[in-house]
C-alpha cells in the first residue's frame, strides 16, 4: 500500500534550501516513505508526545526528518 506523504509548511521551506547530495538523500527518503511507510524510518520516539506515532530517519550528517503518521496509510 502506498503511503500519502504531505510536507508541513516548515518542512517545505527546509527542503527548498537543500542542494546536491542532501537533496538527493531527501528525495530518495520521500520516495522510500511513500513506498514502504514506517518501514522507511529508523526509529520511533517514545514518551509523552502528542502524536501516537512519531518516527525519525537520519539522512546525511546532521540532516534528519521527523515523521508523524496521521493513520496507517497517510503521513503528513
Amino acid at each position: 500500500m502506498k503511503t500519502e506523504v504531505y510536507l508541513s509548511v516548515l518542512a517545505e521551506r527546509q527542503a527548498e534550501i537543500l542542494r546536491g547530495a542532501d537533496l538527493k538523500a531527501f528525495v530518495a527518503f520521500v520516495n522510500d516513505l511513500e513506498a514502504r511507510g514506517c518501514m522507511a524510518l529508523g526509529y520511533r520516539l517514545t514518551g509523552e508526545i502528542p502524536v501516537s506515532r512519531l518516527c525519525v530517519k537520519h539522512l546525511r550528517g546532521a540532516i534528519r526528518v521527523v515523521v508523524a503518521f496521521e493513520n496507517l496509510g497517510r503521513s503528513p
